[in-house]
């Protein structure tokens, strides 16, 4: 059964449609909770410029700060399981009307796409911390660290779709009111950065970096801002 078809047929009962919304409401204000303390740890160190250093360099890197990359470890995994508890509330409040059951299938898939990439990200950083670096070759740590170029492209490659549904989830969330105008409208405002960062970046301009550091930081904080507006949702309707 789909996530629309499901959330339309418990909301056939009032009662149940309103205590399954407050059920996903106080879920949201959770993940987003969790997003924020991932969000403390997430911070990689300064290191080496990746593609320029040298194998000495990068050992020195990973044994300098190996407390910092198993914290940076973990607040990815934390800020995965935040993210995708999340973007499942929010597609199951996108998808309340059975119309919208492909609206909220995007938002599914979008919310997948970023966490794998998160994923891959916190893996490539922290993988001294999974496997000793004094254990590995020269090649292999340089190979290893370079693979860092990657995971950068990757991200900016996944924030298009991270930030289609984040412009997705505010626009149904104007018609449906089920975030608060402020949170959707800033939701529009990262989703628009982005597509004009595109754009921009085929051109070659310098401009890109405005609208695209909107786009980053907004998506960094996006989840926070959703998760404190379902939040005061939540208490709000325990004490109506």
């Amino acid at each position: 059964m789909s996530t629309a078809t499901s959330v339309s047929a418990t909301e056939a009962t009032p009662g149940t449609g309103i205590a399954r919304r407050r059920s996903l409401h106080r879920t949201g204000a959770l993940a987003g909770l969790a997003w924020l303390v991932a969000a403390f740890g997430a911070t990689t160190p300064e290191g080496p410029v990746t593609g320029n250093a040298t194998v000495a360099e990068i050992r020195n890197y990973a044994a300098v700060n190996t407390g910092t990359l198993t914290v940076n470890a973990l607040s990815g995994l934390i800020g995965v399981i935040a993210l995708l508890t999340l973007v499942g509330v929010l597609a199951e409040l996108v998808g309340s009307v059975r119309s919208r059951n492909l609206a909220a299938r995007f938002v599914t898939l979008a919310g997948a796409l970023a966490a794998v990439q998160m994923l891959f990200f916190a893996s490539v950083y922290s993988a001294w911390v999974l496997q000793p670096i004094t254990a590995l070759s020269d090649s292999a740590v340089q190979t290893l660290f370079n693979v860092g170029l990657v995971a950068d492209m990757l991200g900016t490659l996944t924030l298009v779709v991270t930030c289609s549904m984040v412009g997705l989830v505010s626009l149904i969330a104007l018609r449906d009111r089920f975030l608060s105008r402020p949170v959707a409208l800033l939701g529009l405002v990262i989703a628009g950065a982005e597509f004009v960062t595109i754009p921009l970046l085929v051109m070659g301009s310098d401009a890109a970096q405005v609208p695209l550091h909107v786009a980053l930081f907004g998506w960094f904080f996006w989840p926070v801002i959703v998760g404190a507006d379902l939040g005061v949702r939540a208490f709000r309707s325990r004490h109506a």
